[in-house]
């Protein structure tokens, strides 16, 4: 993200310096992680460019929405956003926050970079919890959106001695990216949005007291209001619709079917005709090899909206295989492997030991 061709030197900004380099080695500390936690250590690590296990993850620090809710572990909610995904979620990262600290740096210095950081970076982690949109969350992109938006509004609106200092940036190509950024929050899946939008509202408003002592008070206040509205639907999350089902995964990981029957069905009940999330519940139960006549009722369900996907014939498949019906159930995997251009490594697995796993 460079927005100015007469950037300032990182030599010369310590706190950009120093929040690299906690970013990147926070992401060693993530490499370490999998390389203890996973079945084929060395397969994970060549993975690591593109994607990391969030399991792993969450043994370092990662945001896992479940464990606030459970264990109240909201310490979490700072260690994330040192935390990276993968690493070109690192390096893309680590690229916008040496193009835009040590701008930010140069007007505020070292403390005001670090605080808006932090302030805006603590924001985009509660509105991910109040939110609910994804159950693990890692990324120091909330934190640097709230500086990018400080500095915009410094650029546009700050008094003269701050636009001098920053005339040399392009207020329309901060600002162009900064809209295609949350933009493409709303049609991409993986991407936090309500972390991003936590982080840049954060760093709006840091922006307008920083740059005009008449909307100190105001904004003061009215920040602090919305602070607490975000803090308490982070602490009672149960109306969002993502709640029960995180809430079933997390159970079932532990093999505490018990506990999470009620979610899931909670889940369900909230969303009666998503046919993704019946097929999800159904595989969960086909994967522990248990509750089957609810999993194949979900799955013939999903089915009868998409009766050619291969995820539900897999699903479906592999119920029937647990259930001891291993002809038929190799039918119904033969037909979701038929539907794919290329083999998918779970659906062959199931292909193979379909004869193996029978009923418990």
């Amino acid at each position: 993200m460079h927005i100015t061709d007469d950037d300032p030197s990182l030599r010369t900004s310590p706190a950009t310096l120093a929040l690299v380099g906690l970013c990147v080695g926070y992401f060693g500390i993530e490499l370490w992680s999998v390389a203890q936690l996973a079945d084929d250590p060395t397969a994970a690590l060549l993975e690591s460019y593109w994607i990391l296990d969030p399991k792993h993850l969450v043994a370092v620090g990662a945001l896992d929405l479940t464990r606030l809710w459970f264990e109240n572990e909201w310490w979490r909610l700072a260690t994330t956003s040192l935390m990276h995904g993968s690493l070109i979620h690192l390096a893309l990262n680590m690229s916008a926050l040496i193009s835009i600290g040590p701008w930010v740096e140069r007007v505020w210095g070292s403390r005001g970079l670090i605080g808006v950081f932090c302030l805006s970076a603590l924001a985009g982690a509660l509105a991910s919890a109040a939110w609910v949109e994804a159950r693990f969350v890692v990324g120091a992109s909330a934190g640097i959106l709230g500086l990018a938006a400080l500095l915009w509004i410094g650029r546009v609106w700050g008094p003269d001695d701050i636009r001098r200092k920053l005339e040399p940036i392009l207020a329309s190509r901060l600002g162009w990216m900064l809209g295609a950024i949350i933009l493409l929050g709303f049609f991409i899946p993986a991407i936090a949005q309500a972390g991003h939008l936590g982080g840049f509202v954060a760093g709006v408003l840091c922006g307008l007291v920083a740059c005009n002592r008449h909307y100190r008070i105001p904004v003061t206040l009215g920040a602090i209001a919305m602070a607490a509205i975000i803090l308490e639907a982070s602490v009672n999350p149960s109306p969002r619709p993502n709640y029960p089902l995180f809430c079933g995964l997390r159970w079932i990981e532990s093999e505490d079917i018990d506990r999470a029957l009620p979610y899931f069905e909670d889940a369900l009940e909230r969303q009666p005709d998503d046919p993704i999330l019946q097929n999800l519940v159904a595989y969960q139960f086909a994967l522990l090899g248990v509750e089957l006549v609810r999993a194949e009722e979900l799955v013939k369900r999903a089915l009868a909206q998409d009766p050619e996907s291969p995820d539900f014939l897999d699903t479906l498949g592999w119920i029937w295989c647990r259930q001891g019906k291993v002809e038929e159930g190799r039918v119904e995997i033969g037909k979701a492997r038929d539907l794919l251009d290329e083999p998918n490594e779970e659906i062959e697995e199931h292909w193979v030991t379909c004869a193996e796993v029978g009923p418990r």
